[in-house]
């Protein structure tokens, strides 16, 4: 499940299961006994706690080391398995080619069986560590430090496969310094824009030629159920997601049994099947409750032009941001715009939806400082409505990790307002109902830095710090602006 589907029930977080009290722990003193000497265990709950959660980081730590200690391994078992070709029928009539394949083949259906792992997962994970062990040097050290995690190092990986062999080292170079310091989703959008600023391909030509590999996939699943899989421009995907989002939302009331997660399959399974859907949508036929009046507006038994509670509002369009750079909207510049929520696209895509596009609202940037220049497809000025600009700047949810949308989150004062903190930008930041909730309900600290960069403080005393998605405003165009 990914951490945007989590929806919190009870005072345990998102734990359902839980329900109303926190799991058993009358067995933990047995548990704890087969691990440590009971002399050794501090007696205070914190205390105690940060002896557990320390094993817990050593233990982490020294999973990396033995992973890049395995690559070695692996790739020394590759090289070998390359000397010879002995494993292959020697009459069979085969190409040189075709006879190294096989010989691949049969080293990584030997190791599937050793490791009980499918050939496909095997071939990969042979494949990553020839990469790491030949190509990326400073990632292998960075795991066999233990600085950094096997899920770092194979985003590191991927996204140095797609560039050429001369820009990798430079690639490297770039992220890793990101990766000792932010959980992997968060590396992984980093990743991804440093990819797209050192690709010598442009970003116009390899989107045209990923455009041309979309399609439309069924999935088989247990139990009656299946996946349907979309590949296709990522504007189009966003514009989708957001209006099936605020569709599903526009259902929610407290007589709704159906989550947010139900909610948006059943409402992306009526567009599709329907078209314009029926003005009904019930849980298991796809219809809920409210039919439209013979004056045309849709609400309860007694009408009056209000949406009645957990009525979908299909007239709902969504609200994406997309940044372009001054020069780039002016023609003059093939630098990538920068789609909220996703990451680089290609500049033709960019000045398209800037020009046109009605359910994309155009921020405007400084060709060289990168500061916001204006908001909006005619507003010159940073607009009043500052949720619209918080929205924008923090870009996700701004808990470490979180990468659910801001423009799906709540609006926190980082001081409570009841003591005092005051309603602005400094004192203000996006926080999706999970995080929220943490900050609020247990003993998480939160504070808020000049520049807007918030400093997060675990219990144990841990502390991470996020940033914000953009720079913060601290310029605005002319009253005549030449564009």
């Amino acid at each position: 499940m990914d951490e945007d589907d989590l929806e919190v029930q009870g005072p345990w977080g998102c734990h359902p299961e839980w329900g109303d009290a926190p799991p058993d722990v009358g067995d933990l003193d047995d548990l704890v006994s087969l691990a440590y000497r009971r002399d050794v265990l501090p007696d205070g709950y914190a205390d105690r706690l940060r002896v557990f959660v320390d094993d817990v980081v050593e233990d982490w730590s020294e999973a990396a080391i033995r992973a890049a200690g395995m690559a070695r391994k692996i790739d020394r078992a590759r090289v070998w398995s390359e000397t010879s070709d002995v494993f292959v029928d020697s009459n069979a009539p085969l190409t040189d080619s075709e006879r190294a394949a096989w010989n691949v083949r049969v080293f990584a259906s030997e190791l599937a069986v050793q490791l009980t792992l499918s050939e496909t997962a095997t071939a990969k994970r042979i494949a990553e560590s020839r990469v790491l062990v030949h190509e990326l040097p400073r990632t292998l050290e960075a795991l066999e430090l233990g600085l950094i995690s096997y899920s770092h190092a194979q985003v590191i990986i991927d996204q140095a496969g797609t560039l050429p062999e001369e820009a990798r080292a430079e690639f490297e170079d770039a992220v890793l310094d990101v990766a000792y310091r932010v959980p992997v989703a968060r590396f992984r959008h980093a990743a991804v824009k440093a990819r797209e600023r050192l690709h010598p391909d442009s970003i116009k030509e390899r989107a045209k030629k990923a455009a041309a590999e979309r399609r439309f996939v069924l999935e088989p699943d247990l139990d009656g159920m299946a996946w349907l899989h979309q590949y296709l421009p990522v504007t189009d995907a966003q514009a989708i997601y957001r209006r099936v989002t605020g569709i599903a939302t526009s259902m929610q009331h407290p007589g709704e049994a159906r989550t947010l997660t139900q909610l948006r399959s059943d409402v992306a399974a009526a567009l599709l099947m329907d078209g314009i859907p029926e003005s009904e949508l019930k849980d298991g036929a796809y219809r809920q409750s409210g039919r439209k009046h013979k004056d045309g507006k849709t609400g309860g038994k007694n009408g009056g032009g209000k949406r009645q509670a957990g009525v979908p509002d299909w007239g709902i369009r969504p609200t994406v941001f997309v940044t372009v750079p001054v020069f780039t909207l002016m023609g003059q510049s093939d630098e990538p715009g920068q789609l909220e929520g996703y990451g680089p696209i290609d500049p033709d895509t960019a000045r398209g939806l800037a020009a046109k596009a009605p359910w994309f609202t155009r921020i405007l940037t400084h060709p060289e400082t990168g500061i916001v220049l204006s908001f909006g497809k005619d507003r010159y000025r940073p607009p009043k409505d500052l949720r619209d600009w918080l929205t924008l700047r923090d870009g996700t949810c701004r808990y470490p990790g979180c990468g659910r949308p801001a423009s799906e989150t709540d609006i926190d004062h980082t001081r409570d307002a009841q003591f005092g903190g005051p309603t602005d930008e400094s004192n203000l930041s996006n926080l999706c109902r999970p995080h929220h909730l943490l900050k609020h309900l247990t003993a998480w600290k939160l504070t808020q830095k000049p520049g807007s960069i918030l400093e997060w403080t675990s219990p144990l005393g841990a502390t991470a710090i996020t940033t914000p998605a953009i720079e913060p405003m601290k310029a605005v165009l002319p009253d005549n602006p030449p564009f």
